[in-house]
């Protein structure tokens, strides 16, 4: 049964309201906007709770979380290699039973109390705490990836939803798994993505950190894009019938669809001759559809432009429709229509004062794509604002950095690539535009005596954490992501105390970090909301997009997952011993 037939109770009604609203709130144009002062109350700190009620056991540290389309299914897999799946619909049932529970005690407390009886309260407490008492929830299928690379990332086929794609950092093979074949007794039948030349030389280290599905060209054939560590960006094609593999079976390696082939690859960033552990890697990718070519090439597989980024900040879109043949090259290889760079960027625009971060630090953790009204997602059981596709014209996005920045971007002229350059000389090619959303705190620098001091502007540092924060999008909130904060950076340097005449340069620095604890961030990237800080020159304030901040407690976040409801959120933390995933439930509390 679908979670959106389950009952209901505490849940925030105005939150659910302002999910199924049918204005659109993301292209919002000038003035103040109902819908902002709604979002913000909507996602108080009072409102997204932790769940007291159910937990999801855990014995080793989680590297990646992943729900289904419908927010049926959680699969997650942890440093063991192990990927675990859970009924998410079980758990909101478990949620409620308890809730229930909870609300019968404390109405037997009330009776008790106007009865007047003697021990009514103590033998009340001891009950209500044994029903408050968290439930587990058992996983429905969980099995090992028979590998000894660390897992990468994991994704559900949007297109089919028993097949499950895994990939992993140091082996250059991904898994695809048919979860309808497994049991508790076996492990369920999987295909290897992998081919002749990455499993020779240095390539066969080169794991996938980043995976995206198009839309299929056929039933039986789906399309999977896989980036690389080192910079490759390959295309697969994959049957959608996995088969359990038989020893001396080879009539099915005859038949035509039930293979995986690949289908091209590429390295947009540096040459294909060059790639290396020390080359930028495709750390993210999405597909900008163009309805124009679909229609046109129906045939051809995977039609419209695809937009990557970079693992040190640059960006690139390949066109699909556009193929030529390299030289000593069999395959047909998309082109490459424009690049660009965000830290050059930033840095010629001077849109930033201080020292930047590293090119590694503003690699691109995740891009997210601005949907319209007409694309969000009308007719599902969860609506989004946010869709995987954006118009053709123009393509609106916000980019997440490895350090915790958000970035507003706009790329224009996209419509231009459907025909020829050539036919328009003197025209200017695809506009690039960028604005900085949000960003970490400035590095604090103390004496020895922890009093502030003043530094050039060579110090004027950022604060960066200790791992690339986790990030994903709300869905149903069009302009609001879930980023891990990052701790403010204070450093110590003991040789600008008032007692010392003099130091050497390279003085000794100390680094403290001063914050009120982890936490989660609701950050509003609404560009309507940047246009006006600029104008009222409040870029400098690193929090102005703050909506909320949800206070953790338990570990540094190394992953995040928010439920396609948008009223679910689960976090995964870093620490020692014995971890479970901490639940939060966008709930008032009581």
């Amino acid at each position: 049964a679908s979670s959106s037939s389950t009952g209901r109770i505490g849940i925030n009604v105005l939150s659910e309201l302002f999910r199924r609203s049918i204005f659109p709130v993301d292209y919002v144009r000038g003035g103040s906007s109902p819908s902002k002062p709604l979002r913000r109350f909507a996602n108080a700190p009072d409102k997204w709770t932790k769940c007291e009620t159910v937990r999801l056991p855990g014995r080793h540290s989680t590297v990646a979380l992943e729900f289904d389309r419908q927010g049926v299914l959680l699969a997650l897999g942890d440093t063991r290699g192990m990927i675990t799946v859970y009924d998410f619909d079980e758990l909101c049932a478990a949620d409620m039973a308890v809730r229930r529970a909870v609300c019968r005690q404390q109405g037997a407390v009330a009776a008790s109390a106007a009865a007047s009886f003697a021990d009514a309260d103590a033998d009340a407490v001891h009950t209500n705490n044994r029903h408050c008492r968290r439930t587990p929830i058992c996983p429905v299928l969980a099995f090992g990836t028979r590998s000894t690379a660390r897992i990468s990332c994991i994704k559900w086929d949007p297109n089919s939803e028993d097949l499950l794609v895994v990939s992993f950092l140091t082996d250059c093979r991904v898994n695809i798994y048919d979860l309808n074949s497994g049991s508790e007794a076996e492990s369920p039948n999987f295909i290897v993505l992998s081919d002749a030349d990455s499993l020779r030389g240095q390539l066969r280290t080169e794991g996938n950190i980043s995976t995206h599905h198009l839309p299929p060209s056929n039933r039986k054939v789906h399309q999977l894009l896989t980036g690389g560590a080192y910079g490759t960006i390959r295309l697969w094609n994959f049957p959608t019938t996995i088969a359990p593999a038989r020893e001396g079976d080879v009539s099915r390696r005859r038949k035509k669809n039930q293979v995986p082939t690949l289908a091209w690859s590429m390295s947009p960033f540096s040459s294909s001759s060059h790639l290396s552990a020390d080359s930028e890697g495709v750390s993210s990718i999405c597909h900008l559809e163009n309805s124009s070519y679909s229609h046109r090439n129906s045939q051809d597989n995977g039609s419209g432009l695809i937009l990557v980024g970079g693992s040190k900040g640059s960006l690139a879109i390949i066109d699909q429709d556009r193929r030529s043949k390299k030289a000593f090259s069999t395959k047909l290889t998309p082109t490459i229509l424009w690049s660009s760079n965000i830290v050059r960027h930033i840095t010629r625009r001077r849109l930033v004062d201080g020292v930047l971060p590293s090119n590694s630090w503003m690699g691109i953790k995740k891009i997210v794509l601005w949907g319209d009204a007409s694309s969000s997602g009308a007719g599902r059981n969860f609506p989004t604002v946010r869709s995987t596709t954006v118009p053709f014209e123009e393509a609106r996005l916000t980019i997440v950095t490895n350090c915790g920045w958000a970035l507003n971007a706009s790329i224009r002229g996209l419509g231009r690539t459907s025909r020829n350059l050539s036919d328009f000389p003197g025209e200017p090619s695809v506009a690039f535009s960028l604005q900085i959303a949000h960003k970490t705190a400035r590095t604090t620098w103390l004496n020895s005596d922890l009093e502030e001091i003043i530094v050039g502007e060579n110090a004027s540092t950022f604060s960066l954490p200790l791992s690339p924060p986790p990030v994903c999008a709300l869905p149903g909130q069009s302009t609001l992501l879930a980023i891990a904060s990052v701790k403010n950076n204070v450093m110590v340097m003991s040789n600008k105390d008032k007692r010392v005449l003099s130091s050497l340069p390279d003085a000794e620095i100390e680094r403290l970090c001063q914050d009120g604890g982890d936490a989660i961030l609701l950050v509003d990237t609404s560009m309507d909301r940047v246009a006006v800080s600029e104008q009222q020159g409040k870029l400098g304030s690193d929090h102005s997009s703050i909506v909320s901040r949800i206070p953790l407690g338990n570990g540094t976040p190394q992953t995040l997952a928010v439920h396609p409801g948008g009223q679910w959120m689960i976090v995964g933390c870093s620490g020692e011993g014995r971890e479970e995933l901490t639940l939060f439930c966008q709930r008032s509390k009581t």
